[in-house]
């Protein structure tokens, strides 16, 4: 009997490059796929052998200022649940680097802290059961999110996938890098020795799995390493 064709499955961590890896698939650089939806978890099928996870991630320094920067221009879910809980956290300046916007991103970063936390766990806890799943899947870092790319599609063809690479050096090329950049101040200028405190306590545990430490941070470990799919 023929087995079924791999399928990589992409889970959508949002704010870390997931819309360029979704537009990616969409252009047919991989024939067969499956996107799950922004905050979705991995499910039990997800890890049939059949099946290649593929996933982003990105520093929670980084993540939070373009959190803010997104949330500053009116727009996503967290503004729209937050922004009467959070009086006054967002920019108002058109760089958003303004003395008064960095003390509402300060107060942002009081109030958002633990977010890049939960919603780690949200997109990789199995089932939406709260049991944080981190090994075997392939991370890209959205700090070197292509070169992760490709380093997941290579082993997703490597186990058997099908990758049309001349499609995907043509989105490359077409695209010029990312396409959904939020635009905001440099992440490194938004924090102090404070408020940078303030982020690694409540990340710590989830900062040390990916081995994050500040702003844009590569995460070494996240292809080519123990959270990478295996025969284990």
């Amino acid at each position: 009997e023929e087995s079924e064709p791999l399928q990589l499955v992409f889970n959508h961590f949002p704010k870390a490059g997931g819309g360029e890896i979704r537009e990616m698939l969409q252009a047919g650089v991989v024939e067969n796929y499956r996107v799950r939806a922004e905050f979705s978890s991995w499910k039990e099928e997800d890890f049939q052998p059949n099946k290649f996870r593929m996933t982003t991630i990105r520093d929670p320094f980084s993540y939070l200022v373009s959190l803010w920067a997104f949330g500053s221009g009116g727009k996503g879910g967290y503004f729209r649940e937050n922004s009467t809980k959070c009086i006054d956290c967002y920019g108002t300046s058109s760089g958003l680097n303004s003395k008064e916007d960095k003390q509402r991103f300060r107060r942002f970063v009081e109030f958002s802290a633990s977010t890049w936390s939960h919603r780690v766990r949200q997109t990789n806890a199995l089932n939406g059961t709260g049991t944080l799943q981190l090994n075997n899947i392939c991370f890209a870092n959205q700090v070197n999110l292509f070169d992760d790319v490709k380093k997941c599609l290579t082993e997703f063809e490597a186990e058997g996938g099908k990758v049309h690479w001349d499609l995907y050096e043509k989105h490359i090329s077409q695209t010029g890098g990312l396409i959904h950049k939020t635009s905001h101040p440099e992440c490194s200028h938004m924090y102090d020795d404070v408020l940078r405190k303030i982020v690694k306590d409540s990340n710590s545990n989830l900062m040390q799995e990916f081995f994050f430490k500040v702003c844009g941070t590569r995460c070494e470990m996240c292809v080519d390493s123990d959270y990478t799919r295996s025969d284990e």
